[in-house]
């Protein structure tokens, strides 16, 4: 006995699809806000990655809650390195405007 499924696409008419540039997106909605804050991470990352040693460079800054920063390493050696260097991590996100209040540095793991 076998099963059989279907999967129907009903997502978008084809004929009716528009393109949609996302740089142009307006920040009133929820996915615009998702975009402005993925731009400013982004922004952050390319500040300190310069400035940080080669054995933790590949970490990432994925979200900043409160006072406390959310780093992922791509790997545990990586993310054990980046919890040796702490200090330097918030040190360097110090220097950055607007981020004066952060205090606590969070490395996490990315498992994928």
């Amino acid at each position: 006995m076998a099963l059989c499924f279907t999967f129907e696409y009903n997502f978008m008419n084809k004929h009716n699809a528009e393109l949609v540039n996302a740089a142009n997106l307006s920040p009133k909605g929820s996915l615009g806000k998702l975009f402005l804050m993925a731009r400013k991470y982004n922004h952050i990352n390319d500040e300190i990655s310069p400035q940080l040693p080669n054995t933790i460079n590949s970490i990432r800054l994925s979200i900043i809650v409160g006072n406390a920063a959310t780093f992922v390493a791509p790997n545990q050696p990586v993310a054990y390195k980046a919890n040796q260097q702490k200090q330097l991590l918030l040190d360097l996100l110090k220097t950055i405007d607007g981020l004066s209040h952060v205090d606590k540095v969070v490395i996490k793991v990315d498992y994928i």
